[in-house]
């Protein structure tokens, strides 16, 4: 659901900003470069600008994924004590 509403596309605009996130995250751009190459960019349609939100969003979609386990974990630990006692009530 968030995937098909682009909730994981994180803009990066302006050669500078773009520049520190690539430093910052993907120092070689090998990363950033591999994800350009499976969604099939071109070198002639990258830049800065472009490889950054692509290493961004990708970065965006793991951080979610590992707190989605996290968060269905704590309500399957949380909700299945409840359901319990539920089923007890109705069963006296």
């Amino acid at each position: 659901m968030i995937e098909n509403s682009n909730g994981f596309d994180i803009e990066i605009i302006y050669y500078q900003t773009a520049i520190e996130y690539l430093a910052d995250n993907d120092n070689s751009l090998r990363e950033s470069l591999g994800i350009a190459e499976e969604m099939g960019f071109s070198l002639k349609n990258l830049s800065s600008e472009t490889l950054a939100r692509l290493l961004a969003s990708q970065n965006s979609r793991s951080e979610f994924q590992e707190l989605e386990s996290e968060i269905n974990d704590f309500f399957e630990e949380e909700v299945k004590p409840l359901e319990e006692e539920s089923e007890e009530e109705e069963n006296n």
